[in-house]
């Protein structure tokens, strides 16, 4: 039987879509250590996933990523989860 896969995501506002690149990064950033905190690891296959809707003035958000659960010692040991298997990259 497989673990359950968790979802983490941010969402809020963003005043110009000059920004989108830059903070699209930051989130990600920010979402990954939220996983490995969690002792989580993202899924590859799985996302990361980024909308974006124009409010008139501004644009909302959505960035929402997988994650597998690894523990705490193997989150920080590798990178992410890709085909059922644990990966460190470089």
């Amino acid at each position: 039987m497989h673990k359950p896969v968790k979802m983490f995501s941010q969402e809020g506002l963003i005043k110009d879509d000059k920004d989108f690149i830059r903070l699209r990064q930051e989130f990600e950033r920010l979402i990954i250590d939220q996983m490995r905190e969690q002792g989580c690891l993202p899924i590859h296959e799985l996302g990361p996933f980024w909308s974006t809707k124009f409010l008139g003035e501004k644009y909302s958000f959505k960035l929402t990523m997988y994650a597998w659960y690894a523990g705490r010692k193997k989150s920080k040991e590798y990178d992410f989860w890709c085909e059922g298997k644990l990966v460190k990259s470089g």
